[in-house]
């Protein structure tokens, strides 16, 4: 099964794109980060070791991706990948279960806005869902608590032929931050 993760990533005014992918013809999972076309940083994790293990399947390879995933935009929002980026008030919204928010077909994210610079929780920031499905997009809202978070829980709809995007955006006084995960469409059943 070929899946990946993109995310796109704001930060002192320059778009950062994060790319992970399972490069299976080499048995490597690969984060690469690009901006205006270059690429800036470039992480890529072999898994050759656990092939024709008992441990080895589709559902702990895409874990690991995702994992890897999620550490590199955060390892880029905190400046930590070298790119040049001045502190900026704002907020930063994150997934907080991304190996494991899709459980037989239920969607439950966990989803945390922090105020990019010092950290701390941002109570009361709208945050929205959106999922395009071939009936059309779903859409749920809420508020996050007092500890910033909020949590979703729905069933995934059909996704279309081609997959479709999972976007998770947060807005407060201080700032706007969104995340956006591909999802790939369920390879049909031979008939």
């Amino acid at each position: 099964m070929i899946f990946g993760f993109n995310t796109n990533v704001r930060l002192g005014g320059q778009t950062y794109h994060v790319q992970s992918e399972d490069r299976s013809a080499r048995a490597v999972l690969e984060t690469i980060v690009f901006t205006q076309g270059r690429v800036i940083h470039r992480q890529a994790t072999s898994y050759a070791e656990l092939v024709g293990t008992r441990e080895f399947n589709d559902e702990a390879l895409r874990g690991q991706l995702e994992r890897q995933h999620r550490e590199v935009v955060d390892a880029l929002r905190a400046g930590l990948l070298g790119a040049e980026v001045p502190a900026e008030p704002g907020i930063e919204v994150q997934l907080l279960n991304p190996a494991s928010w899709l459980v037989a077909g239920m969607a439950r994210l966990d989803v945390e806005v922090k105020h990019r610079g010092s950290g701390q929780p941002v109570a009361g920031a709208a945050v929205q869902v959106l999922l395009p499905g071939s009936q059309g997009t779903l859409c749920f809202s809420a508020r996050t608590d007092q500890a910033g978070r909020v949590h979703f829980k729905f069933p995934l709809p059909r996704l279309g032929p081609a997959g479709t995007e999972l976007v998770i955006h947060a807005g407060s006084a201080i700032g706007e931050d969104q995340i956006r995960y591909q999802l790939p469409a369920k390879p049909s059943a031979a008939s």
